[in-house]
């Protein structure tokens, strides 16, 4: 690993993100509102009686912060795993601001994980998978997709990008459903490594596994705090009673519609780019998959900004045309959040 990166990639992300955490304990013990707990809701499923996910049991015994610390720590393994896989990592100061400012040292990035958000985790998971693609490394790459869709459903989608990757090979005879062997071989091997984690979480908390990490999101309507195009649509049918004779409005709530141009888009740009170029097949992806969701918060945007250090080199634009895409897009994200807060405040 370069010393360059080291010194000013991987040391000043870890510095800030412990100084994030630590300041984030020392104003939750001396707020006057009660300390939330992430990821709570399945405790008396679980034999424990713990009422988070296993992975967080330290939290119980070590230190109430070591999620946080979990988080932060995978944040910088994202980082080391884009390093290797960086196409400009022969040029050690253009690899420097590309993982260092899009990644390891983004304040959008330290802030995610470091209040208690668990995407980091995923994200060591996706790009364990990609760094594994990219080297043909096939059945790792398999498992660590497996894995990635019992931590998030929405990962399945790259099974397109994958199956067009590996649609060089030979093909044996179905017609137009003819399959390789490295695809069967692939699907079988990140199918078993899917159903053998949700198997041991059904066995540890039964049906309400499958309610809160699979059904509820086919029925989810989260009408406040989303950057979702579906937002106002269903907002206006939750508090709105005109909107009871609009047809169009109570079209755009059902839960399914999103579904439509949702996975239509994403399934089929992964056909169209997966054997040209893989990161940027999964990054086009999930940006369309975001877009779309009928629920759209800040920590979804973690997942397509882990691909771009990937993608930047790529990217025709001048410094100054990409400082000025940098500033609309937060200042947007600000924007909408002071315009939900008076919404939120006003009722």
């Amino acid at each position: 690993m370069a010393k360059e990166f080291l010194l000013f990639g991987l040391i000043p992300g870890f510095v800030l993100r412990l100084g994030l955490i630590c300041y984030s304990t020392s104003t939750t013990r001396s707020s006057p509102m009660p300390p939330g707990r992430f990821f709570p809701g399945l405790g008396q499923r679980i034999p424990l009686g713990l009422d988070h996910p296993l992975i967080l049991t330290p939290n119980e015994f070590i230190h109430p912060c070591w999620g946080k610390a979990l988080f932060g720590i995978t944040d910088l393994v994202i980082g080391i795993l884009l390093y290797q896989l960086c196409p400009s990592r022969g040029t050690l100061s253009s690899h420097r601001q590309l993982v260092t400012l899009i990644w390891l040292l983004n304040p959008f990035v330290m802030n995610i994980s470091t209040r208690g958000s668990s995407e980091s985790l995923l994200g060591v998971v996706i790009i364990g998978f990609l760094y594994s693609a990219q080297r043909k490394k096939w059945d790792t790459a398999a498992i660590l997709l497996g894995v990635a869709v019992h931590f998030k459903l929405y990962p399945f989608i790259y099974a397109t990008a994958i199956w067009a990757q590996l649609s060089e090979h030979t093909h044996s005879g179905f017609g137009w459903l003819s399959i390789s062997h490295p695809q069967f071989r692939f699907g079988v091997i990140s199918l078993t490594a899917f159903s053998a984690l949700n198997l041991l979480m059904y066995s540890i908390w039964g049906h309400e596994f499958l309610e809160s990490s699979y059904l509820y999101h086919l029925r989810r309507l989260d009408h406040r705090h989303n950057f979702s195009p579906y937002f106002y649509p269903i907002y206006l049918r939750f508090t709105s009673s005109l909107s009871e004779s609009s047809t169009l409005i109570r079209y755009l709530q059902h839960p399914l519609v999103s579904f439509i141009p949702q996975m239509s888009l994403s399934l089929a740009l992964g056909f169209r780019y997966g054997n040209q170029n893989l990161p940027f097949a999964c990054f086009i992806q999930t940006y369309v998959f975001v877009i779309f969701n009928k629920v759209v918060t800040s920590q979804y945007f973690m997942w397509y900004l882990w691909f771009i250090p990937l993608l930047v080199e790529e990217i025709q634009l001048l410094k100054s045309e990409l400082i000025y895409v940098a500033v609309v897009w937060v200042s947007t994200q600000v924007h909408f959040f002071f315009c939900l807060l008076i919404l939120s405040l006003q009722n």
